[in-house]
């Protein structure tokens, strides 16, 4: 457990609850479940993929993220503008132009609550969930059966997955892949 719901900013005074940072090339696995986030004054949960200074062959996957189980609710009051859960697939430039595989929710128990976890007054800096994929990198979504450009789809796919109020999701088709399924609908490799 990341600080006490009724506590104010007893999760933090300005730092993430969570955070997966994935950078320079490396390969990256990460299970991020069962976790309680309260009281955060930055996001609840971030993954930031990116800085790829080093070739990655193409077709490989190397980030695999799974983010289920996971409550993050009552932001602390020190910050504004942001989420629950943040995903930033591609941070610098041309470099970044990796497969992600980035599972964020799912049925029964393995849904995130999240509703009520974003914290601010700016869209989408302060939805509960916000996917961006960025770059010329791809997010693979495990079971999504939408455009890989069609980030209403993204959102409603996620909304089906987790308890969430707001979400948003964004792209950079056509210089990047996009949001795809995986091979089969197979979820994300864990470690």
């Amino acid at each position: 457990m990341i600080g006490v719901q009724a506590i104010a900013n007893s999760g933090s005074s300005e730092s993430s609850g969570i955070s997966i940072d994935g950078d320079g090339g490396s390969t990256h696995t990460t299970l991020v479940t069962n976790n309680q986030v309260y009281q955060h004054n930055n996001h609840g949960i971030v993954l930031t993929f990116g800085d790829s200074i080093n070739a990655i062959p193409a077709g490989t996957v190397p980030y695999n993220a799974t983010v289920t189980q996971n409550t993050v609710k009552t932001p602390g009051n020190l910050n504004t503008d942001f989420n629950a859960i943040h995903l930033n697939n591609g941070t610098v430039g041309a470099t970044d132009n990796w497969i992600s595989c980035v599972n964020i929710g799912g049925a029964g128990s393995l849904i995130n609550n999240v509703s009520g976890g974003g914290q601010g007054t700016v869209s989408p800096n302060n939805n509960d969930m916000r996917l961006r994929q960025r770059q010329a990198t791809t997010v693979r979504l495990p079971g999504y059966a939408g455009a890989n450009n069609d980030n209403a789809a993204v959102q409603a796919y996620l909304s089906g997955r987790n308890t969430v109020t707001t979400v948003s999701a964004s792209n950079t088709v056509p210089t990047g892949g996009g949001y795809v399924n995986t091979p089969g609908g197979a979820a994300c490799t864990q470690p």
